[in-house]
């Protein structure tokens, strides 16, 4: 990764050969006050962050989120007629292009998001003094926030166990489930300390869900159950266990 971020940077490229991918997007970013940009050094850290600290969070969200396809199959085969729309019958992969055009793809990654938060719970510390649920909160105090319990409260969130994609969906959510996405929905933090590689996780996991069902059929491995625990991420001690069954793709 070090030698292709100095060839990167060593070889001048036109505009149009510029190639446009997250590395490049890290190459161009300017501080807003002194206009200056990522070193090699510092390039090699963004880059190494988004790809050490993903890695595990992804697969956590990615393994729920086949585990639940596979235990909705409507859902599936809507994502999936979504996914050959998209396409408009193309024999081809899928391009990041075409993840604009997956609404309920995106919606059903969002409500994995909410019942199984890759972190489900982070830490904060106050940065003055204050007062929190009726008790002093001093500056510097640790403040353990969990997205697992306020993703799941019934004061938030009607059905809070359930798995309903549509919550998410723009011409289903209601007025107060929309400002619940905004407020009560934070798998990735929020305000000023939100994960800044949120974007790109969600993408990547879209394109990843949108070929597995494109390619596959999932079905519950019977008798299996998830033991989940919530350590640094949330994982299951027993692993995820499904059934896949071969599609026809050409591709």
């Amino acid at each position: 990764m070090k030698q292709k971020i100095e060839q990167r940077l060593e070889q001048p490229q036109s505009a149009s050969a510029v190639p446009q991918d997250l590395l490049q997007a890290l190459i161009e970013a300017e501080d807003p006050e002194s206009g200056s940009r990522l070193t090699a050094a510092e390039l090699l850290d963004q880059v190494m962050v988004l790809f050490l600290a993903g890695h595990e969070t992804s697969a956590s969200a990615l393994a729920m989120a086949a585990y639940l396809l596979a235990q909705f199959p409507e859902a599936q085969q809507r994502l999936r007629a979504e996914v050959e729309q998209a396409l408009g019958g193309e024999e081809r992969p899928l391009q990041f292009d075409d993840l604009r055009l997956l609404a309920y793809g995106a919606a059903l990654f969002n409500e994995t998001l909410r019942l199984y938060p890759p972190l489900s719970f982070f830490i904060r510390e106050a940065s003055a003094d204050g007062e929190l649920g009726g008790s002093r909160c001093p500056m510097r105090s640790l403040l353990i926030l969990s997205p697992w319990v306020i993703q799941r409260h019934e004061a938030h969130w009607s059905e809070p166990h359930a798995f309903r994609p549509e919550r998410f969906l723009a011409e289903t959510a209601t007025a107060e489930e929309r400002q619940l996405a905004r407020e009560a929905w934070l798998p990735f933090g929020l305000g000023p300390r939100k994960c800044p590689g949120a974007a790109f996780a969600l993408q990547e996991a879209l394109l990843v869900l949108a070929e597995l069902v494109r390619r596959y059929a999932l079905a519950p491995e019977p008798g299996h159950t998830p033991d989940l625990v919530g350590r640094l991420t949330l994982r299951s001690r027993n692993g995820v266990v499904l059934r896949l069954l071969p599609r026809s793709v050409k591709a």
